[in-house]
């Protein structure tokens, strides 16, 4: 879902999702559905290659991304992101599987707001990050 290139007002705030599944995504527009968030928009991008694209041309508020992600992995994403002077300042939540040590150091390292394990959060846990995050 790509949101209309119009401006947009104070109060909308685009979500940047960038995750191999679509189920994620899914429940992500469910989610903010349901809960009225009619000030959040999702941008959904299914590969790092396109999440990175979406992120320069719609600029959002957000970002989510997996870490194991085709064609770019998250790891690629986030140096790419955190390297363009115009992205380097959208907070990033890193949302994935990856429990290795090494890995939530790496990203660690490339100054991310959060780093979450899949399994341990509901995606309305997750809402109330991205929110508490916006709202900085």
């Amino acid at each position: 879902m790509h949101p209309e290139k119009t401006q947009k007002s104070n109060k909308e705030k685009k979500i940047l999702l960038i995750d191999k599944e679509k189920f994620f995504h899914d429940i992500f527009n469910t989610i903010l559905k349901d809960k009225e968030k009619n000030d959040l928009i999702l941008i959904s991008a299914f590969d790092g290659k396109s999440g990175i694209e979406l992120a320069e041309e719609y600029f959002p508020d957000i970002i989510i991304t997996d870490l194991v992600l085709p064609q770019k992995n998250g790891f690629e994403v986030l140096r790419e992101i955190k390297k363009n002077p115009r992205l380097i300042n959208i907070p990033i939540i890193v949302l994935t599987n990856l429990i290795d040590t090494h890995e939530i150091e790496q990203a660690m390292s490339y100054k991310i707001s959060s780093y979450l394990i899949k399994s341990d959060f509901t995606p309305t846990e997750v809402l109330e990050k991205i929110e508490k995050l916006l709202s900085k």
